[in-house]
């Protein structure tokens, strides 16, 4: 079966027209119409190509229409089939100048547009062209791919990599984009590139490798690069500072322009309003049609006029992006689920998903509703006559719980403890913890809001950006990465603001967080506002003051240490100078909280690590941050599925690029070695660099410092531990700052913040008695900027258990930059949600596992929200004579059919369901066995989701012959209406006491339609 190319709707020819002519005479187009994203990017799908060939550069008023905007034209060229590309600034810039003509949409947000950038004509030189027949000696390309910041692969689910496989090298730009090269010698004899859903290699005839980074030696912004005519949308405000020269697209209901498109009324749900109307627009001559996640209930209610107007079922995540309007030109009028706007059912409101990666026999998985067991298999039983897939999982005392794949939404991958008590199927200490655990969230999510609204109706003065910034940020060695330039452009929007920045940059050990806190610190005391950095250590004070004083050299910026140190007398007069306002940037531990403390044009805080302090200095915290600027950073990594449910409530900037040049860190495993240690430290300080030497406990450091000694005599060592007099610490830590010691012998209070870029070798003893947390964090240390850095893990194979074998080979899988924030690293996790949550919510996450909690927050945020108590989504249980499932000739990997198996069953609407054969086949489903078994899969998680907004516990059926006798159990008592619709409908069933029974033929698959449409009418 060929797909189907036919638009669902026909792209204006009227408009298409008005558009090329007007821009044929004109620089700028202004509508006549409210902010209306759906319009404007319906409009953009009528703009002539080949007027624009470098493009259309949106830039929106803030990230979330960015996305919005992402989102609608995808939809738009889906309706229209049109294609396109559309990317985003600044993450694809440099993709976007390698496409060819025309090349379609470039989405950023406004507070982009000034952000620094290569020169047009540097990064032309950067941009690597190649054409099949070309003569290019295949490792002459690979050095090249090196110098614009690609990697040895693979990578796994990562871009930015290559692999020579013989005459082959394989370049992965992005993961959906893999290009394949084959040389005979020097000869490229040909470029291939894989489709991104079939895996169907399509040959290409020349190939424009983007930079991933490069080291601009002059910044321009984005304006230099807009040539005439590219078009350029953006906010009026905006529109003046950029090139007169470039063509403009600008919506603004209050001044004169062009009335081709117009809003259409909101209707509040009230179908009498919207039946009128549509029949005034169909006395006007004008066609209707309307964007739905109901179809079948816009239908009821359209009723006669159901025949006269189109009716396009939409996905439920995309209906709330979708605004309705007229087009005026084409006689055209488009309505929404936002101009009917319905009285939803808010069922699943607060649903968190997480795919289900790589799960092996004997890992942990929680059960919504059963608790905590033991994945074993999955498995085939018969039910009902035919074959089914079930999760087996195995709970205390050996009971088996069979969960069916339908029902795979109920499960997630346990992350907490180590070895988590698993619970009992029939006991009720499951029901006792996760009643308890949605106490402790209801109260998390209380604070948080109560927070969020302190800090919402603060006022502040916004600040200015200054001309100096620029100055400041070219004096920074290194160009920021991509993640580092939308962390900032995050940043300086928050601080234009006239509210409260509460804002957390989590990043990787070493990704360039306290460059975007010295580059904040610098716009307050430009706007004349004092700073005040809070560090949980004297060490990291001292090093953040050190990183500061360096940045500020040049600039009269008058910067103090505060810490516990210094002479009292230096002491009382820094905090006299705080206090007097002379002082800019004051750093320090808590005895910046001291009540002695007075600084009064306090205007940005900067917390690091604020996991790490303590209750007192949190409470302090907590009601310092509704009044002032706070900026946190953390090297922790944040588990998504809790930076999905609080980014509403707390701003969270990810940095997950590695600074420009790093290299991955050299990692050896070896049983104690002493020749290799000699090797290691030689080899460093030949090249003028400088060692971490880890014990993991103090007593062993002086036995450590005579081996070493032994070893290399001439070794200038320095210990430092956290039982050392602080005085005696800081000065240690300054001699090896300042190079006078070369080998630092330490605990693992090197652990955190450190940023010693001479430092390129670590030696770690013992190794498997650290956590594992504790070893990635201490590997951080090194490979601090472009120097290979090499880490050496000791063990002793006579007394290491399997489980530190075990950390060992996930730290040795853990390569590649970044590698914190997707490496199942859990004792890190729980520390990262500390870094939002609080410590005190550790033991509520352990209980539950942090994919729960993270759905008991989300749902008690939005019960505060609304003021209402979100129903849960019931469990459904269905037994019907169907066999659906994934057959494994259709996906052979038993890893693969686990993850799409959870990700069916997590689904939420009935349109995602239609679509999806297609996006995992990249065709529709045929009547072969395999498909047919993934179409009845399909029908089965159709029926469950009408069961479950029935309010259903079961649907089941018993056959006997041909007969199938069908029973629905209520979760409870159903509602009068929907059940007297059923019953008048159909008089087929029977209730008795929250169950209703039918019989009906099963010889064919009539009795499918017949249990949908009942389904259907008790959901009403």
């Amino acid at each position: 079966m060929t797909r189907d190319t036919k638009p669902i709707i026909a792209l204006s020819k009227e408009l298409k027209a008005a558009l090329a002519d007007h821009f044929s005479n004109n620089k700028m187009v202004s509508l006549k119409i409210p902010f209306n994203l759906t319009a404007l990017t319906y409009l953009a799908m009528h703009l002539d190509t080949a007027q624009f060939p470098d493009g259309q550069w949106w830039f929106l008023n803030n990230h979330k229409e960015k996305d919005q905007a992402l989102s609608l034209l995808k939809f738009w060229q889906q309706q229209l089939r049109q294609s396109l590309a559309s990317v985003t600034y600044p993450e694809s810039f440099f993709k976007f100048q390698t496409l060819p003509q025309p090349r379609g949409w470039l989405l950023g947000s406004s507070d982009h547009l000034s952000l620094p950038l290569p020169t047009p004509e540097q990064l032309a030189s950067y941009i690597i062209k190649l054409n099949q027949g070309d003569k290019q000696n295949p490792l002459s390309l690979l050095k090249l791919l090196d110098k614009i910041g690609y990697q040895p692969g693979p990578l796994p689910d990562a871009g930015g990599w290559y692999l020579k496989r013989g005459g082959l090298v394989d370049l992965v730009v992005t993961p959906d984009e893999t290009y394949h090269l084959e040389f005979t010698g020097n000869i490229i004899t040909s470029i291939k590139k894989t489709a991104p859903i079939t895996g169907e290699l399509q040959t290409a005839a020349e190939l424009a490798i983007p930079p991933l980074t490069l080291k601009p030696t002059i910044s321009v912004t984005a304006a230099d690069y807009l040539t005439p005519p590219t078009l350029l949308f953006c906010p009026p405000d905006d529109l003046v500072n950029h090139k007169t020269k470039t063509y403009k697209l600008l919506s603004d209901p209050f001044h004169t322009g062009q009335a081709w498109l117009e809003s259409t009324p909101l209707f509040g749900g009230r179908w009498e309003d919207i039946r009128a109307f549509i029949k005034q627009e169909r006395a006007a001559g004008n066609s209707v049609c309307i964007y739905t996640a109901e179809p079948i209930r816009t239908k009821r209610y359209l009723e006669t006029l159901a025949k006269s107007t189109t009716v396009i079922p939409v996905d439920s995540d995309l209906s709330p992006l979708l605004q309705g309007f007229r087009n005026q030109l084409a006689q055209a009028t488009f309505l929404t689920d936002h101009n009917i706007a319905w009285q939803q059912k808010t069922y699943g409101t607060a649903y968190v998903y997480l795919p289900l990666d790589k799960l092996k026999r004997g890992d942990y998985l929680v059960h919504v509703d059963h608790g905590i067991g033991k994945f074993v298999s999955l498995t085939a039983e018969a039910v009902v006559g035919k074959k089914h897939d079930y999760f087996l999982i195995e709970y205390s005392d050996n009971d088996k719980l069979f969960v069916p794949v339908e029902n795979a939404d109920r499960l997630s991958r346990y992350i907490g403890q180590p070895h988590p008590k698993l619970h009992r199927l029939h006991g009720t200490s499951w029901y006792q913890v996760t009643k308890r655990v949605k106490a402790e969230a209801g109260k998390a999510a209380k604070e948080l809001l109560e927070l969020y609204a302190k800090r919402s109706v603060a006022k502040l003065k916004p600040w200015q950006r200054y001309a100096d910034e620029q100055k400041m940020a070219a004096s920074f060695p290194w160009p920021l990465t991509s993640d580092q330039l939308k962390a900032w452009a995050e940043i300086s929007a928050d601080l234009e603001r006239e509210t409260p920045m509460d804002r957390l940059i989590c990043g990787d050990v070493g990704f360039g967080k306290t460059e975007l806190a010295v580059r904040a610190s610098f716009r307050a005391a430009l706007n004349q506002k004092q700073v005040a950095l809070l560090a949980p250590t004297t060490i990291l004070a001292q090093q953040h003051y050190d990183t500061f004083t360096k940045r500020f050299k040049s600039w009269p910026i008058k910067i103090e240490l505060l810490s516990r140190v210094q002479d009292a007398s230096v002491a009382k007069k820094i905090v006299a100078r705080v206090a007097a306002g002379d002082v800019d940037i004051v750093i320090g531990t808590h005895r910046l909280l001291s009540k002695d403390i007075s600084i009064p044009k306090l205007g940005l805080l900067i917390v690091d690590e604020e996991q790490r302090f303590g209750v007192k200095q949190k409470e302090i915290l907590k009601k310092l941050k509704p009044n002032l600027h706070v900026l946190s950073l953390s090297a922790t990594p944040i588990p998504r599925t809790l930076h999905i449910t609080l980014s509403d409530l707390r701003d969270l900037s990810l940095i997950t690029t590695p600074p420009w040049g790093r290299k991955p860190i050299m990692t050896t495993f070896s049983p104690r070695d002493d020749k290799l240690i000699r090797t290691a430290i030689t080899s460093e300080l030949t090249r003028g660099g400088q060692i971490y030497y880890l014990v993991n406990r103090i007593i062993k450091i002086p036995a450590a410092q005579a081996r070493l000694y032994k070893l290399l005599p001439k070794l200038k060592i320095g210990v430092a531990h956290g039982r050392l007099p602080e005085k005696d610490l800081t000065q240690i830590m300054h001699d090896f700052d300042t190079q006078k010691i070369n080998l630092l012998l330490a605990t693992t209070i090197i652990e955190n913040g450190l940023d010693l870029p001479n430092v390129n070798t670590l030696i770690v003893e013992e190794s498997e008695n650290f956590g594992l947390s504790d070893l990635y964090q201490l590997r951080g240390r090194v490979g601090r900027n472009d120097k290979q850095a090499f880490a050496y893990f000791f063990f002793n194979h006579q007394t290491s258990t399997p489980m530190a074998r075990k950390r060992l080979a996930v730290l040795a899988e853990a390569k590649e930059l970044g590698s914190g924030l997707q490496v199942a690293l859990k004792d890190m996790e729980l520390r990262g949600a500390g870094s939002i949550l609080g410590t005190e919510q550790h033991g509520q996450i352990a209980a539950v596992g942090l994919h729960l909690y993270s759905r008991l927050i989300a749902q008690a945020i939005a019960e505060l929200k609304t003021g209402e108590v979100l129903p849960e989504i019931p469990e459904v249980t269905l037994r019907l004579p169907l066999e659906g499932r994934i057959d494994p000739e259709l996906v052979p990997d038993e890893s693969a059919r686990i993850k799409l198996y959870h990700k069916l069953a997590n689904i939420r609407s009935r349109d995602e369901l239609k679509a999806f054969p297609e996006a995992l086949l990249g065709r529709e489903l045929t009547s072969k066995t395999s498909d047919q078994l993934l179409n009845n899969l399909l029908t089965v998680l159709e029926l469950k989701l009408l069961a479950e907004n029935a309010r259903l516990t079961s649907v089941s059926c018993h056959v006997e012959g041909t007969v199938g006798h069908f029973e629905i159990v209520f979760m409870r008592q159903t509602t009068a209406e929907s059940l007297a619709q059923l019953l008048t409908t159909d008089d087929s069933w029977k209730f008795s006491t929250d169950v209703l029974r039918a019989d009906h033929p099963v010889d064919d698959v009539s009795w499918i339609n017949w249990l949908r449409t009942s389904l259907e009418l008790l959901g009403k």
